[in-house]
């Protein structure tokens, strides 16, 4: 782990990176500036991915998230940069615009340190996409109003919709839950068509504790993932 830290701090273009974990649960993040910069990173990467999965950890999934375009390359490049190594299928999320229904970035806040940084991604699955684009649309509306919460982007991949939020600390990630507790009510009841298959959240442990409260009375799958001290960095202000 420590080794694939020290050479993702090698690679350009990169943003975004480390390992966080939950129970025998292991995640590495990466954000890129271009799909030239993922590309050559995990190329650098993989040798030392490997040897963690050789040393007996199973990689569950490995996904490439991206506007269409730098997915289109990296589709191209994968078959040829996984070929030789125990990785499982990629999947490949295509990040959502603005035409879509898409994302929105806004400067850091003060209160919120860039090692405070939590992460969090709403996974779900769509089975009627016309009935779901007005709520993605009051979801992201209601995060843009939310002070703490810094970006957020809708990513898809066939049926499966991802939303991805990043937030200065874990006590404007708690507030934002508190307030988006009635949409999730909704989602539960079944008076709208879309539902969290699960939330993952990121972050310090130290701010994680923050929310876990408010998570888990809403009575929804939360997974909390810990960031191994010392084993991330954050860049949010070029978070792609």
């Amino acid at each position: 782990m420590k080794d694939v830290l020290d050479r993702a701090a090698l690679q350009s273009g990169i943003n975004d990176y480390g390992w966080t974990r939950s129970g025998q649960k292991l995640i590495w993040r990466a954000a890129y500036d271009d799909s030239e910069s993922m590309l050559a990173a995990f190329e650098a990467l993989k040798p030392k991915l490997n040897e963690i999965v050789q040393a007996g950890a199973e990689m569950d999934r490995i996904e490439f998230v991206g506007p269409g375009s730098s997915l289109s390359e990296i589709r191209d490049k994968s078959d040829e940069l996984l070929r030789k190594y125990e990785y499982t299928k990629p999947e490949y999320y295509e990040t959502q615009n603005e035409n879509q229904t898409g994302y929105f970035r806004k400067s850091p806040v003060s209160k919120g340190s860039q090692n405070a940084t939590c992460f969090l991604i709403s996974r779900y699955t769509i089975h009627d996409w016309e009935k779901t684009l007005p709520v993605m649309q009051q979801v992201i509306d209601r995060a843009f109003m939310e002070p703490g919460c810094i970006y957020f982007g809708w990513a898809k991949s066939g049926n499966k919709l991802n939303s991805r939020e990043i937030f200065a600390d874990g006590n404007a990630m708690r507030e934002y839950l508190e307030h988006m507790a009635p949409f999730i009510e909704q989602f539960k009841s079944g008076h709208v068509p879309i539902a969290p298959d699960k939330i993952e959240v990121h972050g310090p442990e130290q701010e994680i504790r923050q929310i876990e409260g408010t998570a888990f009375a809403l009575n929804t799958r939360f997974e909390l993932y810990f960031e191994a001290e010392g084993f991330a960095k954050d860049k949010v202000e070029k978070v792609a």
